[in-house]
C-alpha cells in the first residue's frame, strides 16, 4: 500500500494502517511526522476507497472532516453524491468503545462490497475517552478485521496523545511502515 505524502515539520502524527484479509500478517503501523502529512495520507486513503467504489467511513472531529471533504472535493470527488449513494459514511465518533464498535459493525453490514475506515483518533480526545477506552476500541478493531475486504487506517496526532497512548497504538499493530518499507513490528504485544 502506497500513499504519496508531503512532509512539513509542524506537528507530529502516528498513523496505523490495518489491512483486513484473514490469514495475513497482523496489521501495519505507519509513522508520520506532522499534521499535514496525516491529512495527505488520510485524504489519499479515503479517496482511493471512493474511486474503487468501496464503502468508506471517516471517523474524525468536525474540523478534520470539513478539511477532508474539502480536499476530496478539490480532487474531483463528488462528496454529496458519495453520501447520497451510501458510499461515504461520516462519523464524529461516539461516547463509548461499544457504541463505536456497533456503529462500525452496522456500517460494514450495510456495505455492498469492500469497506475501509479512516479514524483520526483526535476525536477520542474530544470525547474525553480514557486510556482504557482507547485500548478497548483498538482491540475491538482487530476483531472487526477478520473478514476479507476490510481496511482500517487509524491516525494518532502526537500533539494530543501521551507517550503511553502512542506506545499502545504501536503495540496493537503488527507492522511498521516507515521510509517506504513495510516491516514486522517488534513492538506488537502478544495479547493482540
Amino acid at each position: 500500500m502506497r500513499f504519496r505524502t508531503i512532509c512539513r515539520p509542524q506537528q507530529r502524527s502516528i498513523l496505523a494502517v490495518l489491512p483486513a484479509p484473514p490469514q495475513t500478517p497482523p496489521p501495519p503501523f505507519k509513522l508520520c511526522l506532522n499534521r499535514q502529512e496525516g491529512e495527505d495520507v488520510g485524504t489519499s486513503f479515503v479517496r482511493q476507497g471512493l474511486v474503487r467504489d468501496e464503502t468508506v467511513m471517516p471517523v474524525a472531529p468536525g474540523d478534520a472532516q470539513e478539511k477532508l471533504l474539502a480536499l476530496l472535493s478539490h480532487q474531483g470527488i463528488n462528496v454529496e453524491k458519495a453520501r447520497q449513494q451510501n458510499q461515504l459514511h461520516l462519523s464524529l465518533g461516539t461516547e463509548s468503545p461499544q457504541t463505536m464498535a456497533t456503529v462500525i459493525a452496522q456500517t460494514i453490514a450495510a456495505a455492498s462490497g469492500p469497506f475501509r475506515l479512516f479514524g483520526d483518533r483526535a476525536w477520542v480526545k474530544e470525547r474525553d475517552w480514557s486510556f482504557g477506552a482507547i485500548r478497548e476500541l483498538e482491540d475491538m478493531a482487530q476483531a472487526a478485521l477478520s473478514a476479507d475486504g476490510r481496511l482500517f487506517l487509524c491516525q494518532y496526532p502526537l500533539d494530543r496523545f501521551s507517550g503511553q497512548e502512542a506506545m499502545m497504538a504501536v503495540e496493537t499493530h503488527g507492522h511498521t511502515f516507515s521510509k517506504g518499507l513495510l516491516r514486522e513490528s517488534p513492538y506488537r504485544s502478544s495479547a493482540n
